[in-house]
Formats: structure tokens, sequence, C-alpha cells
């Protein structure tokens, strides 16, 4: 735990690319846990496509819990506070949970970074993700990677449109990694 914050973000706005609708990037933090709150998490958590990646293998096939959410976000703030890692969520101007973003380590010389977003609210993650890293590399890491399945073509379109470059340094046998750098 480091004693000073790395991050001054607070707070930005995100504009989905394709349907130019306006959402907030947030530090989680900053949010509320309302009964809206996690009912938004779980219900994004519960999509098909993010259930079937992040949580069914955990889960063993039964839904995502409100508890899950409720541990998520003191997990997600948990980290905020005692600086070891860093959840963004992206609201929609009901404060609801469309997206979630996260640097999972304070290590500055290289930290994963991974992200999930709702199928309703598809075109905000690239945005989101492009203001999460610029706060990172500002806040001095040196290199920002992400893992991504073979077979999940959007995210690696997210990471190709922000410059991301493919990494044999963080690919394993299970996924395809890529990276980006301060002096890249």
């Amino acid at each position: 735990m480091q004693d000073k914050p790395l991050f001054t973000f607070s707070q930005a706005r995100v504009q989905n690319y394709l349907t130019k609708q306006e959402y907030d990037l947030r530090r989680m933090v900053d949010i509320e846990m309302t009964e809206a709150f996690l009912d938004s998490i779980v219900s994004v958590c519960n999509e098909q496509h993010i259930y079937d990646w992040l949580f069914k293998t955990r889960l063993q096939g039964k839904a995502y819990p409100k508890s899950d959410a409720v541990w998520f976000h003191q997990w997600g703030s948990n980290g905020w506070v005692n600086n070891t890692h860093f959840l963004f969520i992206v609201t929609d101007q009901n404060g609801r949970a469309v997206a979630a973003a996260d640097i999972k380590t304070a290590d500055l010389d290289a930290a994963e970074i991974g992200y999930w977003s709702s199928i309703h609210h598809r075109g905000v993650m690239t945005n989101a993700i492009e203001i999460m890293v610029n706060a990172g590399l500002k806040a001095g890491f040196q290199c920002l990677y992400a893992k991504v399945r073979p077979d999940n073509d959007a995210s690696e379109a997210v990471l190709q449109r922000l410059n991301f470059q493919e990494s044999p340094t963080f690919t394993d046998h299970e996924f395809n990694a890529f990276e980006i750098k301060i002096n890249a």
C-alpha cells in the first residue's frame, strides 16, 4: 500500500461513439451502493456474453447474485482507498452501471487491465478505456496490458483502436495479450 494516491482522476464524461450518448466514467469509491446501482451490476453481469466469459464456471451455472455485486462494490472501493487496484465504472444518466474497467494492480512497471460492457451500450468501451489508460499513464504506469480470449473479437478491437500492440510477454496458452507503453 502506498501513502500517496496514484491518481488525481475522479470522473470524466464518456461519449458512446456509435450513438453519441453521454455517460460518466467514475471511480467505484465515489459511487453510492444503492439498490438500483447493485441491480444494474447484477443485470449486466447476467447478460449472456459477460456471464459466459466471466462467471459461468465460478458460479457453476447459477445466476450472478446481488451478494457478488455488493462484494464487487466493496472490492472496487477498497482498491481506491488502499491504492492497490483501480476500478472504474461507466454509468448512464440515471447512475446505473453499464460497463466496468479496472487496472488490476498498483505495479507501475506493468499492470493488467480488464473490462466488460453491457451489450445494450455497445460503443462506450473504447472511449472509456482510452480515458482510463491515459489516466493510468499520467499516474506513472509504464506499461498497461490486457489479456483477451482468442474468440473475443470485440475486446480485441477496442485495444486495436487504442493502439495497443500484440505482446508476447503477457500472452499464454489461454489468452492473447496486448500492451501499451508510456515510451512506445
